[in-house]
């Protein structure tokens, strides 16, 4: 037995070459490191050393701009952040200048609402320019003040040529009740070929009633006409008919 143990406690000359061949590539191998000098000491420098020149030409253009690109981004940056900085400033202006008008929309004294309302307009952001100049309307309007109330109309009507004709209206009116028929005929004749069908009658009916005031029965005649053309309501196309018969007879006595 102590024979045997001895002979197991032999270490074992096996020749590995003849026994187990292994070829060159069949064995392991221990990967080469670069030299201290040959590491790589960024992502680009590592990606650099793995992929050759010919594999990624554009991965080289990114090692030989590296910096380029870099402050290319930091400048995104800083510009991006001075936008957000100015649109934070630009959006705080805006709402100030909105804060102020509601203030000046609670003022119940109509003469002191209108004052401010003069004073704010001008430096009114143009989200609420078009606001202002009716709540001016509205103030002039109620304190009778028309020749505020005409500049107000007639501003309006600048804003937007779907609400030109309404405009024109209030402006006619304006003039109108200061005894300004003339003026107001002359202000409601420059939309009068350019209606929709649900502004005839508004314009119309005031067209009769100014020319008749100033003695153009021809004129007055002449909406008369139109109005009975358009009228789809039996009442108001009589009504119009017999305007017009009352306006033929003042014509043909002023003659």
């Amino acid at each position: 037995a102590e024979a045997r143990l001895s002979r197991h406690d032999e270490p074992l000359n096996i020749p590995v070459d003849k026994e187990f061949p292994m070829t060159a590539k069949m064995r392991p191998t221990t990967p080469a490191q670069p030299s201290s000098g040959d590491q790589p000491d960024s992502l680009l420098g590592s990606l650099q050393a793995e992929v050759s020149a010919e594999a990624s030409p554009f991965l080289m253009f990114l090692t030989g701009h590296a910096r380029a690109i870099a402050v290319g981004i930091a400048l995104s940056i800083v510009v991006i952040a001075g936008y957000w900085v100015y649109s934070s400033q630009a959006d705080k202006a805006r709402f100030e200048e909105t804060l102020a008008y509601g203030k000046i929309l609670v003022i119940s004294d109509p003469k002191a609402r209108l004052e401010q309302l003069r004073a704010f307009v001008d430096t009114a952001p143009a989200s609420v320019k078009k606001s202002v100049w009716f709540s001016i309307m509205d103030a002039a309007s109620e304190l009778k003040d028309y020749d505020t109330l005409y500049t107000a109309w007639n501003t309006i009507s600048g804003f937007d040529e779907g609400i030109r004709v309404l405009a024109v209206v209030g402006m006619s009116d304006a003039l109108s009740v200061q005894n300004k028929d003339k003026e107001a005929l002359e202000a409601l004749e420059t939309v009068a070929d350019k209606l929709k069908p649900n502004e005839i009658t508004m314009v119309n009916a005031r067209i009769v009633l100014l020319a008749e005031n100033i003695g153009e029965y021809s004129r007055a005649m002449s909406a008369c006409d139109t109005l009975i053309s358009k009228s789809s309501d039996p009442k108001d196309m009589r009504m119009w008919m017999q305007k017009r018969a009352v306006l033929e007879q003042k014509s043909g006595k002023a003659q």
